[in-house]
C-alpha cells in the first residue's frame, strides 16, 4: 500500500513540474478588444489639407492602423498620405463631406470601426460667384415645352463705386434673341461686404438692393429678402448639363411674391468657381380677373463660359 502511495505522489509531482515548464516555454497571452478613435470632426476650406488623429486609440507597440474612405464629394479624387499611419492626412480636393473610419489591429484582434467626418466648403464669396472683369457666360432660354427662345450672354465688364460708396462689378446681361428683335442689355451690380453678396439693380434711374447671399451655403440656409422675397438652400449635389456635368452645385430656392397673389419662383443651381449653371423660373402677373394670375416659365441653361484666371 505504501509503494502503491508512493507512485501515485510521484505521478502529481511529475504533471506539475510538467506544467510549470509549459507554461514557462510558452506563456500564454490574453489579448483584449483594442479601441480605435478616428478623432474630431473637422471644418475646413476647400483644397486644405486635412490631418486626422488616431492618437487616442489602443496604444500597444503591435497596434496597426486601417484608415479608409467611407464616403467622398463627388469628383474627389484624394487619397491618404500613408492609411497605414496614426496620424495621416489628405486634401480636401472637393466641396462637401468626407467619411473616414479607422480600424486598429492588435494581435490579430480587430477593433469595432471609429468615424469622423470633416466638411469642406468655398468660405470666400468670390467663389460662388467669380467677379474677375472679362468672365463671360452663354445661355440657352427655352420655354416650359422646351422650345428655344433666347441666347443670353452674361459678362463682367468692370467695377464701379456706387452712390452709397461701395465698390461694386458690374455684370452686363445682353440679349439678341429671336424674341427680342433688336435685342437689350441689362446690368447689375455685384457687391461684396464681408459674407454677404448683394445684386443691385437699376430701377427708375436708381439702385435698389434686390438679391443677396450669405456665403458659405449650408443646406437649410434661410435669408429673408427685400420686395418680399426669400432664398434658401435646398441642397448640394452634382448636376448634368448639355455640356458636361458639375459636381458639387448648390441648389437654391427664390421666391418673390411683391403682391398678394402674383410672384416669381426659381430654382437656381450655382457650382462655386463657375456661378449659375442653370435656372428654372416661373413667373407670374396679375391676370384679367381679381385673384387671377398669367404665369409663364424660362430654363436657362449653360452652354458655354470663360473665366479670367
Amino acid at each position: 500500500m505504501k509503494t502503491y502511495l508512493k507512485y501515485i505522489l510521484l505521478f502529481l509531482t511529475l504533471t506539475i513540474l510538467l506544467i510549470v515548464s509549459c507554461s514557462e516555454e510558452a506563456p500564454l497571452y490574453l489579448t483584449s478588444t483594442p479601441i480605435a478613435s478616428a478623432g474630431a470632426d473637422q471644418l475646413v476650406e476647400i483644397y486644405d489639407t486635412v490631418s486626422l488623429d488616431g492618437s487616442l486609440s489602443t496604444q500597444s507597440e503591435n497596434v496597426e492602423y486601417i484608415w479608409t474612405f467611407n464616403y467622398k464629394p463627388p469628383g474627389s479624387t484624394t487619397v491618404f498620405s500613408d492609411s497605414s499611419a496614426p496620424n495621416p492626412s489628405f486634401v480636401a480636393d472637393a466641396a462637401g463631406f468626407y467619411n473616414v473610419q479607422l480600424v486598429i489591429k492588435n494581435n490579430d484582434v480587430y477593433s469595432e470601426p471609429d468615424y469622423a467626418v470633416t466638411q469642406s466648403i468655398f468660405k470666400e464669396p468670390g467663389k460662388y460667384f467669380p467677379q474677375q472683369v472679362g468672365n463671360k457666360w452663354k445661355y440657352k432660354v427655352t420655354d416650359s415645352t422646351g422650345t428655344m427662345k433666347d441666347t443670353v450672354t452674361v459678362e463682367v465688364v468692370g467695377t464701379t463705386t456706387l452712390q452709397n460708396g461701395e465698390t461694386a462689378s458690374i455684370w452686363v446681361y445682353s440679349d439678341f434673341g429671336s424674341i427680342y428683335f433688336n435685342g437689350y442689355i441689362d446690368t447689375l451690380y455685384l457687391v461684396t461686404s464681408g459674407d454677404t453678396l448683394i445684386y443691385y439693380p437699376i430701377y427708375q434711374n436708381n439702385l435698389y438692393p434686390f438679391l443677396g447671399y450669405i456665403v458659405p451655403f449650408q443646406i437649410g440656409d434661410r435669408w429673408g429678402q427685400m420686395y418680399k422675397s426669400t432664398t434658401t438652400v435646398l441642397d448640394y449635389n452634382s448636376i448634368s448639363i448639355d455640356i458636361g456635368t458639375f459636381y458639387g452645385a448648390y441648389q437654391l430656392e427664390h421666391s418673390m411674391y411683391p403682391q398678394q397673389t402674383c410672384g416669381s419662383r426659381s430654382n437656381n443651381w450655382i457650382v462655386p468657381r463657375v456661378g449659375l449653371v442653370k435656372m428654372d423660373l416661373t413667373s407670374c402677373h396679375p391676370g384679367p380677373s381679381q385673384f387671377s394670375c398669367i404665369c409663364t416659365e424660362e430654363h436657362w441653361e449653360l452652354i458655354w463660359y470663360n473665366l479670367v484666371e
